[in-house]
Parts: C-alpha cells; sequence; structure tokens
C-alpha cells in the first residue's frame, strides 16, 4: 500500500486554508444556490491524475458504483445491485443512465475506469482490494478480489469515481478542469482568481433532481472561520468542525447540529525505540493507560471508553469479542519491572488537538514510575516522526471507512506496510497468523482463525484504542437533506439538500 493509502486511513492529511473574502448572500442567491468550503485547495478535477482531490466536487460531478447510505454502509449508485461470492463481486449495472456529455454508461465504461484507475495514483490501493475485472455482458461486470477478506464493495463507496472515457479520452490533460461524470451537477467553471467552483444541477440525475439549481465550492476553511461564516449566512453548511466549535453551533438558533461516529478510534500508537524492542515496555504502557481519563480530558463525558484496537465499525461482529490489555495499574507495574526502562524521561509527541490526552497519559505513566515529558508538533513534523519511526508515544485517529479488521493488522506485519518501514514492532508468529487468513474464502471458517489472530495482534501492544472518533457536522437551519455521516466518510451527496421549506 502506497503512502498516500497509509496516510488517508490514519487521517492525517493536513490541509493548508486558502481564505476568501465572502459577501452576505441576499436575495435569490440564497434560495437557488448551496454554497459550502472545499475539503482541500485543489487544481485538477481528474479523480486518476491526482493522489489529492476535493470529495465537495468529486461527489457532484462524479458518482461511484457504490455509495454510503446514512448508517455508513454501502448502498446502489451506478451498480443497482452486487453479490459478494466471497472471492468476487458481481455488480448489475443501471441501465439508461448517461454522462453529461450525453455518452452512454455501461460496462466497457466500468472496464475503461478500472483501468483508469489502476494505472493513476490509486492504483496500488486497488490492487489490496481487487485484482481483476471482466464483463459478463453489457450490464454485468466482475470483480475479482484481492484477498477473500478485501473490503471491495466498501472500498468503492470511496474510490473509482466513473467519468466519460470519451471526454477522458478526448483529452486528457484537459479534463483536470473539465471534468465529465454521471453526477448530480456539472461543472460550468473555476474563477481563477478566487479558485471557488461553480456548478449547475444536472436535471436529469437519475437519482433525481438535485435540490438547489446552484452547487458553489469556496475555499478550505478551518473550523472557527467556518462558524464564522455560517454564523454570517456565507455558507450554508460545514462538515469537519472541532468539537468545541460543534458545541458553540448549538447555541445559534439559525443553525442545525449533528454528530455521529464513524469508522476511526483515537488511538495511542507506540512507535521507535527503545519500544520496539523491549515488549515488556510496552506492555506496562498500555496496561497503565486509563481510557475513561483519556475521554474526561477531552471533555467527552458521554463518550464509551473502549476495550478493542480498532473502532467499532471496522471490528464489525469481532467488536468486544477478545479483551486487549485493560487499565491495570498493577499488571503495569510488573511489566515495568521485567522491562529494560532505566528510570529516562520518555517523549510524548503530539498535535495540539489531542494535547489534553497527553496529559491524561502522562500522569497515568508517572503513576506507575514512568517519566515523560510532552511535545506538541505541528501536522508536518508529526508526519515526519511517524514515518521516520521516531515519534515515540503518540496519540492519533485510526483506521479507515473501507477497512476491516483483517486488513488493518496486515498493515502492520512485517510484509504490511508500517511493518515493512520499521516503525512498529513485528513477530513471525503474528505474520503467520494474519497471513493464513488468505486461506479461508468462507467469512463463517475464517472468523474464528480472524479472532486468533487478532488476539496474538493486540498483545504485541504497540497500541491502545481510546473511543470511537465522533464527527460533527454544522449547517444553516434554513436547509435539510444533511447526512452526519458525511463528516465520517468526507464523502457528501449535496445533491440530497435542499430548502427546508420544501
Amino acid at each position: 500500500m502506497t503512502k498516500k493509502g497509509m496516510v488517508s486511513l490514519l487521517l492525517t492529511a493536513a490541509m493548508t486554508a486558502s481564505l476568501g473574502v465572502y459577501p452576505v448572500l441576499a436575495g435569490d442567491t440564497a434560495k437557488d444556490t448551496l454554497i459550502v468550503p472545499a475539503y482541500a485547495t485543489v487544481s485538477s478535477y481528474d479523480p486518476n491524475g491526482t493522489a489529492d482531490y476535493d470529495t465537495m466536487v468529486m461527489t457532484s460531478v462524479f458518482d461511484t458504483l457504490v455509495k454510503y447510505d446514512a448508517d455508513g454502509e454501502p448502498e446502489p449508485c451506478l451498480a443497482e445491485s452486487w453479490e459478494d461470492e466471497g472471492d468476487k463481486v458481481t455488480f448489475h449495472l443501471r441501465e439508461g443512465v448517461k454522462f453529461s456529455d450525453g455518452t452512454d454508461f455501461d460496462a466497457d465504461a466500468v472496464l475503461k475506469n478500472y483501468d483508469y484507475h489502476l494505472n493513476g495514483e490509486y492504483g496500488p490501493i486497488l490492487t489490496t482490494y481487487a485484482s481483476s475485472i471482466e464483463k459478463v455482458d453489457d450490464y454485468t461486470v466482475v470483480m475479482t478480489k484481492a484477498t477473500p477478506y478485501a473490503s471491495l464493495v466498501d472500498y468503492l463507496c470511496s474510490y473509482l469515481f466513473i467519468v466519460s472515457p470519451t471526454a477522458y479520452e478526448a483529452d486528457p490533460e484537459g479534463f483536470a478542469m473539465n471534468p465529465v461524470g454521471t453526477g448530480a451537477y456539472v461543472l460550468d467553471h473555476v474563477d481563477e482568481s478566487t479558485g471557488y467552483a461553480y456548478l449547475n444541477a444536472n436535471e436529469d440525475y437519475f437519482l433525481g433532481k438535485p435540490g438547489f439549481d446552484k452547487l458553489e465550492v469556496r475555499s478550505f476553511l478551518d473550523s472557527s472561520t467556518a462558524l464564522i461564516a455560517l454564523e454570517n449566512n456565507e455558507i450554508d453548511l460545514y462538515t469537519q468542525p472541532t468539537g468545541s466549535d460543534y458545541v458553540l453551533a448549538q447555541n445559534d438558533a439559525n443553525l442545525a447540529t449533528d454528530k455521529t461516529t464513524g469508522w476511526t478510534c483515537m488511538t495511542v500508537l507506540i512507535s521507535g525505540e527503545p519500544y520496539n524492542s523491549d515488549i515488556n515496555l510496552r506492555k506496562a504502557i498500555c496496561y497503565a493507560i486509563n481510557r475513561e481519563n483519556a475521554a474526561i480530558y477531552m471533555d467527552l463525558t458521554d463518550v464509551v471508553p473502549t476495550q478493542d484496537l480498532f473502532a467499532t465499525a471496522v471490528m464489525g461482529d469481532y467488536a468486544g469479542q477478545a479483551k486487549v490489555a485493560e487499565y491495570d495499574p498493577a499488571k503495569a507495574k510488573e511489566y515495568l519491572a521485567q522491562s529494560n526502562y532505566d528510570g529516562s524521561t520518555l517523549e510524548i509527541n503530539v498535535k495540539t488537538d489531542v494535547s489534553p490526552i497527553a496529559t491524561s497519559i502522562q500522569y497515568d505513566l508517572e503513576a506507575i514510575g514512568i517519566k515523560t515529558q510532552i511535545n506538541i508538533v505541528d501536522d508536518n513534523t508529526w508526519m515526519a516522526e511517524w514515518f521516520g519511526g521516531t515519534v515515540g508515544i503518540t496519540v492519533n485517529p485510526l483506521g479507515g471507512s473501507y477497512g476491516c479488521l483483517e486488513e488493518l493488522m496486515q498493515n502492520f506485519t512485517s510484509d504490511g506496510y508500517f511493518g515493512s518501514i520499521g516503525i512498529v514492532p513485528t513477530d513471525p508468529e503474528v505474520d503467520a497468523a494474519v497471513a493464513d487468513l488468505v486461506n479461508y474464502a468462507d467469512p463463517s471458517e475464517r472468523a474464528p482463525i480472524t479472532l486468533e489472530a487478532y488476539k496474538k495482534f493486540a498483545d504485541l501492544s504497540f497500541m491502545v484504542g481510546l473511543y470511537d472518533l465522533e464527527t460533527y457536522v454544522i449547517y444553516n437551519a434554513g436547509i435539510t437533506g444533511v447526512d452526519a455521516k458525511w463528516a465520517a466518510s468526507m464523502y457528501p451527496y449535496l445533491w440530497q439538500v435542499k430548502p427546508a421549506a420544501e
């Protein structure tokens, strides 16, 4: 898996704000135009030609074979149904769908898009989910999974945007700013001076006419700036607010709020030396961490601490089936006595947003006799230290909407991405247990084998799941159709949004 893929898995990509001056909306503009900030400032709308794109625009111009429903589960989109047969998935495509250039969507278009995707920036990630595709007839395709447990359908909710082969092949370079898809909106133009994207509704959209005739996607905003813009009626929706801004928005009668949990878990990660070579030190740290206090320090009094390594949505049926290093200070001291810890000061390196958790961990470790120092680092420094194996003890969201338990474990084995670059400890027995999972195509036969592999993986003690991460949305109380799950997936279906009066 590529670094880009794993960065998206860890949700650590930093966004740089490009702020504009927002005029107050008035008159008919507010009635027929939905205005949102972008997730990122981009220079291309070609989903195959860039590793970074803005899904506010992409999910409006393009469709995927399947999409997320309100619970974050796959539901039909360009594929009206599918059968998962364990080692392959058969997709039955919608008939009568057209790209905005008037050309037909069919199986040939899907095969070509598979090749575009395979040869694009995300190709190496695709190969961890699918190994091949074949056409059965004009409206049926079969994808073979890379492994029996590959969460291919979930992956296709987030990737493989379907572009018009006719437009794409006619002008591959020009397609970046002239995208053509089957989506609910059609890109009209991008203002060169502001970077704002202006889109018009596709009135013939196969899932129904969009709720707003026009869509305006402005520059990326940080949470506090976005809240001010919402309060001033300058934008209509924001899906990445901080918890504190979410609370502030609840006091404004002109704003509506919602929250949900997704596929990520706030996680303590232990990486590099002296930890990789001292399992007793790792175990001491893991048993010393009080999950409940970590949530309290973040003012999350209604959050339930987890005993799993990964988010409940990722654990699936395995959630709660195996206890991992629970909070046990006495046992932590026993492991510490067996470790090579020499009384030196250990570093806790975290970003500002999780600094309260670092303080909680510091108290926990001091209680068993470990000295620590907290360092607050910026995103770039954190990334460099994480991928350099020097981050030490840290806290970061971990998970992904298109990952399952087997896949996440594999990423940390000797052959997986993180294990292969040496930033986490690995073990041959764990490697073998996780590798063996590909030999079980039947999910019911694989389940007990997966659970045993998970127990061995958890016993490596280089991560502690704290709690499922909440995500928030804030929006204009005058609109409806907003889905809280968009904040967790970062894949908004803006065509669903409409004026509340309708």
